[in-house]
């Protein structure tokens, strides 16, 4: 399947994100902030990002900004989970490429049908 990079500072919901997209098949990897994230994807571009909104170093939008200068076109979609209202989320995000949003708490069903649309684009 794919490779999916997730990245939240919250290490419950980390877990819980890498432990069901590998339930599902994917090859998945767990970071917990966002200068990690980036130092990871310069040297090994997933498939599929898993942002968390609000990372306590940079917010997710910022990283993904950052991927998308680095690798243009061939950057890859972006899930972004927060707990944060999904209308100022949504607003925010709706530029950011190929991206959707998942508010938490969230369904793992939900998850997955987001993750398969998003690596089916």
């Amino acid at each position: 399947m794919a490779r999916v990079l997730v990245v939240d500072d919250d290490d419950i919901v980390l877990k819980a994100l890498v432990s069901v997209l590998r339930r599902l098949g994917h090859e998945v990897e767990g970071l917990s902030s966002g200068q990690a994230a980036l130092e990871h994807v310069r040297t090994d571009l997933p498939d599929l990002l898993v942002l968390d909104y609000r990372l306590p170093d940079m917010d997710g939008e910022a990283v993904y900004r950052n991927v998308l200068a680095l690798f243009g076109d061939n950057s890859p979609p972006v899930l972004f989970v927060s707990g944060s209202p999904i209308e100022e989320v949504a607003a925010k995000v709706s530029s950011a490429g190929r991206a959707d949003f998942l508010q938490k708490p969230f369904d793992f069903r939900e998850l997955a049908d987001k993750v398969d649309a998003l690596l089916a684009v």
